[in-house]
């Protein structure tokens, strides 16, 4: 498996419009690809609720979610 020679960074992504417990939070994302597979990395950068953050404080580490790309959405 080959990973692409740059890391995507992009640092304090403001998430508006999209809403937890009323609230956006700031959140750094980091892309890497390789083929057709691509991991992300999300870190929260402030202390507003957010899935990832509840994910970590419930003492869970590692994989939060997966998805995938469809071909034909509507098989699926």
């Amino acid at each position: 498996m080959r990973w692409g020679r740059a890391l995507i960074l992009y640092r304090y992504v403001k998430t508006d419009g999209l809403l937890h417990r009323g609230r956006d939070a700031r959140v750094s994302i980091a892309l890497a690809n390789s083929g057709h597979l691509q991991i992300g990395l999300i870190l929260p950068r402030n202390e507003a609720t957010s899935v990832y953050k509840e994910f970590q404080q419930a003492g869970h580490e590692g994989l939060q979610h997966m998805f995938y790309w469809s071909e034909d959405y509507q098989d699926h």
